[in-house]
């Protein structure tokens, strides 16, 4: 975005107006001569700003501040009153922002070009921390951490806040540089000015909202459906190798060519030279000549090639008219394509209970053994855990009654009255008797070290060929402030349970949920400790939202934090409420979005209430 030339020539005689003499004056030569290079940097910086070269004018004004900086930490008070460059500064953006808002901001032209550019990796092509840029829809939901934009505040944001946070660890873009004062500028004034979005659809991606914007609309795609009579099929036959081949390069928010095959709409739309696919005319499309090898530069590129099948299909395929068998042109290739998951659940999904249980026992068998080769361990069988240990037959049988009365007031909690096993196959323990036999399962299973206070974990895959808990036998009194045994455990069960549900939820509900069920029966004196560290903990808070983002704490502050915020969300609703909470997290809402519909309230009111509860003000 380009602006208009006066406010280049008024900040210059600004400037320059307020650098005035009392700098210079009466200063040593070696701080005059400082002076006069800055101010011969300062002229150069006339003609960049005349020159609408505003990147290139804000370096030489941050050098020459710094160099202000350093001058005035040499003269003390002498240079209290001239703070000229940063005067400068401010007023240049003063100008830029009423410029910006007298003409306007275009989502798609000016800031969704930011969140692609700078966004993409973990907001676009992931949806980490539970929030996706990948279309204003998503945008506008938010994530765990709550809703992003207070339309007409962009003070009041979490999305400024979090773009200019002082700590590198908190500010976004993660492990990158803050975002040019430019591009902080246009996406403040956006929200500022409620942050209208200017497209047709709010579902659309940011990348097709762009080229749309810049080509003036998208054209309407006349999209071939099949008849059934067609021999090739797209989704079996040609959508398994474009995935496979294809994807890398054309996909995400910036494609090759500007050509996506994420689905089979993008395909259809061309990329930068236009349309790649005719129907029915391969010689005459541009993707069949290039992956057919009648022009250069070969697709796909490198070592990948297609095979003489695929090759064979291809033809067919734009011979039968390039037909689409699916459901939705708008569904992602990769769905259309069983995924390595996928098409093990569908494996699985075929086994007896009895072939269920040979393949859970097999499988702890040999990770018990890759573990502890020398030491063979026992097995103890019940209805709902398969238990593997070298801790002994009466700490065994002690584990397994445990865990069978926290799973049954787990289930309560949850108000699961499914009489079948939870888990097919059974859900494995695995006890060791030491620290030593924990920490070489964790490193020969799951390839790390423990982080400090660790002494147990769950995994629940999606296929749940694995689901299982491992833990260390930390005794029934392992010491103040340090949770026993049957807490350890009664967390995991939880973890492992709302695993196995489904959905994504954050470490505090997991945990929470576990610890306030343990508390019911476990060591008064572990959970009287909690309270005042969740208190100490939420204290580190800049806003009260942060309460309920996942990782906003460590494991031992978030131990706490989820058992006391658990338990006021059980006292103050109950139970069934709890559940109906937990139900909406698991079907994709966000944390502010399932507290607002079950409990009538927002994060940040129920966050004050918590804290207050604490004895937090």
């Amino acid at each position: 975005m380009r602006f208009p030339r006066q406010i280049s020539s008024l900040l210059v005689i600004v400037a320059f107006l307020m650098a005035g003499s009392s700098l210079s004056a009466a200063l040593p030569r070696e701080a005059k001569e400082k002076v006069g290079d800055i101010r011969s940097q300062l002229t150069e910086v006339t003609k960049l700003l005349r020159d609408d070269k505003f990147d290139e004018a804000k370096e030489i004004l941050d050098e020459s501040e710094t160099a202000l900086d350093s001058l005035g930490q040499e003269l003390g008070s002498e240079y209290a009153e001239d703070r000229t460059l940063l005067s400068a500064k401010k007023y240049l953006f003063d100008q830029k922002a009423r410029y910006l808002k007298e003409k306007g901001v275009s989502f798609a032209k000016d800031v969704a070009p930011i969140f692609v550019e700078n966004c993409a990796r973990c907001h676009i092509n992931n949806n980490s921390g539970g929030l996706s840029l990948a279309c204003y829809a998503d945008m506008a939901k938010g994530g765990r951490s709550g809703p992003l934009l207070v339309p007409g505040s962009s003070r009041r944001s979490l999305l400024m806040a979090k773009l200019v946070h002082p700590d590198d660890a908190q500010r976004m873009p993660k492990n990158g540089n803050q975002l040019a004062d430019e591009d902080l500028l246009v996406i403040s004034t956006w929200i500022d000015l409620r942050a209208p979005y200017d497209g047709d659809d709010p579902m659309m991606a940011l990348g097709d909202l762009i080229r749309s914007a810049n080509r003036g609309g998208m054209a309407k795609i006349d999209i071939p459906m099949a008849t059934g009579k067609e021999t090739v099929s797209f989704s079996n036959d040609i959508a398994p190798f474009m995935s496979r081949l294809c994807l890398g390069c054309h996909s995400g928010n910036n494609p090759d060519g500007g050509l996506s095959l994420e689905t089979f709409e993008r395909l259809m739309e061309g990329g930068d030279s236009g349309r790649v696919i005719i129907p029915g005319n391969r010689n005459g499309s541009r993707l069949f000549r290039l992956v057919g090898g009648l022009e250069n530069p070969r697709m796909p590129q490198g070592q990948a090639r297609i095979t003489r099948q695929n090759y064979e299909d291809l033809k067919t395929w734009f011979d039968e008219g390039n037909k689409f068998d699916g459901d939705n042109i708008k569904t992602p290739l990769r769905q259309l394509v069983p995924s390595e998951d996928e098409m093990k659940m569908e494996e699985l999904a075929k086994l007896t209970p009895e072939e269920w249980e040979e393949l859970r026992i097999e499988r702890s068998q040999d990770q018990w053994k890759r573990t502890l080769p020398k030491e063979p361990g026992a097995r103890l069988e019940g209805k709902e855990f398969l238990i593997w240990s070298n801790a002994g037959t009466d700490r065994m049988n002690q584990v397994e009654r445990l865990a069978g009365k926290h799973f049954t007031q787990l289930k309560a909690l949850f108000d699961d009255k499914n009489e079948e096993r939870t888990f097919p196959g059974r859900l494995t323990i695995f006890l060791f008797k030491d620290r030593i036999g924990y920490e070489e399962f964790l490193f020969t299973i799951e390839r790390q070290r423990p982080e400090q206070g660790m002494v147990a974990h769950t995994k629940v895959t999606p296929t749940l060929e694995d689901a299982y808990i491992a833990l260390e036998d930390v005794g029934d009194d392992p010491g103040a402030g340090q949770m026993n045994l049957e807490t350890s455990l009664a967390t995991q069960l939880a973890t492992a349970y709302l695993k196995k549900q489904g959905g994504d939820l954050p470490g505090w509900v997991t945990q929470g949920a576990g610890l306030y069920l343990a508390a019911q029966s476990g060591d008064a004196d572990y959970f009287r400790s909690l309270p005042s560290v969740a208190a100490e903990a939420i204290r580190e808070l800049t806003r009260p939202q942060q309460l309920f983002a996942d990782g906003a704490f460590s494991p031992t502050d978030e131990a706490a934090v989820g058992y006391t915020l658990v338990g006021f969300l059980i006292k103050n609703g109950g139970a069934q409420k709890f559940g109906q909470f937990i139900s909406r997290m698991k079907n994709g809402s966000s944390v502010d979005a399932a507290l607002t519909a079950v409990y009538r309230s927002n994060a940040q009111a129920i966050a004050v209430a918590y804290a207050r509860a604490l004895g937090n003000p």
